[in-house]
C-alpha cells in the first residue's frame, strides 16, 4: 500500500477487531482469531466514520452551548466536522485490501 492507514481509521478498525475477536471468543469460535485487523476491519471503520459526516442537530447544539464561536474563522460547526471527517477518511477503502 502505497499511503499510511489514518489514525483514525487505524483506531476504529482496532475497537471493532476486538470486538469481534470477544464476539468469537464467547461464542467459542476461532475463525479471524489471529488478531489482525483484517481488510473486513479496515473496510468497516471506514463506513463508520463516514455515515458520522452530517452532525445531528444535537451534536452541534451541544458545541454551541459548550462554546463553540464560529466566528474567527466564519465556519459553523457542521462545516468543521465535515472537514474534521473528511480528514480521517483521506486514505482511499480501496486501499483496505493493500496493507
Amino acid at each position: 500500500m502505497s499511503e499510511e492507514i489514518p489514525e483514525m481509521v487505524k483506531r476504529v478498525a482496532r475497537a471493532l477487531r476486538d470486538l469481534r475477536l470477544a464476539e468469537e471468543r464467547a461464542l467459542g469460535l476461532s475463525l479471524f482469531s489471529s488478531g489482525r485487523i483484517l481488510p473486513l476491519d479496515v473496510r468497516a471503520a471506514c463506513t463508520a466514520i463516514e455515515t458520522m459526516h452530517e452532525p445531528t442537530d444535537s451534536m452541534v447544539n451541544a458545541a454551541m452551548s459548550y462554546g463553540w464561536q464560529p466566528e474567527p474563522l466564519n465556519i459553523g460547526y457542521d462545516e468543521m466536522w465535515r472537514v474534521m471527517i473528511d480528514a480521517a477518511l483521506e486514505w482511499k477503502v480501496s486501499d483496505a485490501g493493500h496493507q
